[in-house]
């Protein structure tokens, strides 16, 4: 009686939270009955036939292009779409080369979300997955690794749609040879696979149990061939002699939304497996890339095409960094009915993520004399210091002249007031003798109508200086390629140390004009509606976000529950869920490491 009234009135109070604030409860989800369903590829696959409209480079028109692939995902009533990464190179027949495919519901545009069941990023042969390639459903499912005629073959990564994840060899699209499975609650097996089941030796580390290592044939473990291992047995692969507590016969599990990871705005999280805790980060390279430093900092052709008011390496709009979407499951494969009176998450620490994020912007699109770049820092930490060892160049290849330093003094994260700062290189230009007086003043009149013409003669009247030979001509603007390292300081927080950091980047400077400019379109951005997200701080240890869960899992049943995560900046968080069940038990899971990328500005 007393469990009826605390659990009536607390789903009054729930009630009364939801009726209040709809989109800050917890979502209870479709409960599965069968906690091993999951997305597979299937085993069969077809060839199929695509007539797409392409934009021809050379031509400068579009054109209708016929593809043939072998579509191994073989969904009936699904279109397909290739959208190569250079469509110089392209061919119509058998696809092949780098590029992405999307498979999507009938008649949709590649850019509705919604409408994507399944995309592949990567190699291409005879129309084939064949290299390097990442595979996404939308059910969560993605294989990144090697491929072979359009299966999975090497080595590679499988994360599962229920959160498991596999790390290995591949063969025929099969798990074959040595790899590690750990499942979404995180008990490992470590050993020797045969056509996508263990077979032959392997350890095994259950939840909050006793490793062991056994035989196994068709995936079962051979009866009396397990061993127990102690700690000092544990070498293999990472596996833990310690994980979380447990109940017999409950599991708790957390993994990202599936559902989020293809969508073309929001910025999608995925997630990584080790035995003892859960990484969750953007499942966005560039982004992370240009972050970390580890690319080329200047904005792509294709950011800069994009219809956003303020084209950057970050997407479309502000907000697709609101939320990260977060699934948990609860298993009771008892045979009694567990009663979840509450939740919460138990954050151990959260700290700024201060590394700075700058990207830099060229204008060669514009006519005219404009050798500027801008450069923002959308991260949280100013980058101090800073400057640009660089060279000019042809914009496509060719030796580029003596490095020159420009120092730039510090860039400040992003504001509302002031997201930018510009580099002008006109001083550089002059001292390479380049008439920036005349560029500046008129354009550049030619009387031939062939731009290869018209380029020779601008190269041979000196107008350019030393970098004549450099100076190229995209219609109707002269351009001067730069390329080089932005090198700065930034100061971490949390080790309380200057950081020394280089980002290479190749720019673009109009410094001349041909013709009259070009007009340009406008286009609206998406707006995304998201859910009211928990709130995780930054620079604070051991506190609790209560989360209202009160339900109950009826034996053989998996109760699956979704919330949302955000925090004001870039950071870092540990933290495990806990289920508080009925008679005071509880159910935590293992820890979880979130990295959060929300920019400044």
């Amino acid at each position: 009686m007393v469990r009826t009234l605390r659990r009536a009135l607390a789903y009054g109070i729930l009630g009364l939270l939801v009726a209040t604030f709809p989109s800050i409860a917890v979502e209870r989800l479709e409960r599965d009955t069968d906690a091993t369903a999951a997305f597979m590829l299937p085993q069969t696959g077809y060839w199929r036939t695509r007539v797409q409209l392409m934009w021809n480079p050379i031509e400068s028109k579009a054109v209708r292009r016929r593809y043939h692939l072998w579509d191994f995902l073989g969904i009936p009533a699904t279109d397909v779409r290739w959208i190569p990464a250079d469509l110089v190179r392209d061919q119509a027949g058998n696809i092949s080369g780098y590029g992405r495919l999307l498979w999507l519901q009938l008649d949709s545009p590649p850019h509705l979300a919604q409408d994507v069941i399944a995309e592949y990023v990567g190699e291409m042969l005879d129309g084939m997955p064949h290299g390097q390639g990442r595979f996404k459903h939308r059910s969560g499912f993605e294989y990144k690794g090697t491929w072979l005629a359009g299966l999975f073959d090497g080595s590679g990564q499988l994360r599962f749609s229920d959160g498991g994840q596999y790390s290995g060899e591949f063969a025929r699209g099969a798990r074959q040879g040595k790899g590690v499975y750990i499942d979404a609650a995180g008990a490992v097996y470590d050993g020797e696979y045969d056509s996508d089941r263990p077979n032959g030796s392997g350890a095994y580390l259950p939840v909050g149990g006793v490793a062991f290592r056994a035989l196994w044939k068709a995936g079962s473990e051979v009866p009396g061939s397990r061993s127990d291992l102690s700690a000092d047995d544990q070498h293999f692969s990472g596996i833990l002699s310690v994980q979380q507590q447990t109940d017999t016969g409950l599991r708790l599990s957390v993994l990202v939304d599936p559902q989020s990871t293809l969508e073309s705005i929001a910025l999608p999280y995925t997630s990584e497996s080790t035995p003892n805790f859960l990484k969750i980060y953007p499942d966005d390279p560039r982004l992370i890339d240009v972050w970390r430093g580890s690319t080329e900092i200047q904005l792509t052709d294709e950011e800069k095409s994009s219809t956003a008011a303020n084209p950057s390496f970050l997407g479309a709009d502000v907000t697709r960094f609101q939320t990260v979407p977060i699934i948990f499951e609860f298993e009771n494969s008892t045979s009694q009915m567990v009663g979840i009176e509450g939740a919460y998450l138990d954050i151990i620490n959260s700290e700024l993520d201060g590394e700075p994020a700058v990207q830099m912007i060229d204008q060669w699109e514009e006519a005219g004399f404009r050798p500027r770049v801008v450069v923002s820092n959308f991260g949280w930490t100013e980058a101090k210091n800073a400057r640009l060892i660089s060279a000019f160049t042809q914009r496509k290849a060719g030796a580029p002249t003596r490095d020159f330093v420009k120092n730039i003094g510090g860039i400040r994260p992003a504001t509302a007031n002031a997201r930018t700062r510009e580099i002008d290189f006109s001083s550089e230009l002059a001292a390479a003798g380049v008439n920036i007086k005349a560029l500046s003043e008129a354009p550049i009149f030619c009387g031939s109508r062939n731009g290869a013409v018209c380029l020779r003669l601008a190269r041979a009247s000196g107008i350019f200086g030393s970098l004549a030979d450099m100076v190229s001509l995209s219609d109707p603007t002269f351009t001067v390629a730069v390329r080089g390292t932005l090198e700065y300081e930034w100061f971490d927080p949390v080790k309380k140390t200057d950081i020394r950091k280089k980002s290479p980047f190749q720019v673009v400077l109009p410094i001349g004009q041909l013709f009259t400019n070009a007009e340009k379109g406008e286009g609206g951005n998406p707006f995304i509606v998201r859910p009211k997200p928990y709130q995780l701080s930054i620079d604070r240890k051991a506190y609790r976000i209560s989360l209202p869960v009160v339900d109950d899992v009826p034996p053989g049943v998996v109760g699956r529950w979704r919330f949302f995560l955000t925090a004001q900046k870039s950071s870092n968080h540990a933290f495990r869920l806990v289920l508080q069940l009925a008679g005071g038990r509880e159910v935590r899971s293992r820890e979880i490491r979130l990295l959060i990328f929300m920019p400044a500005g």
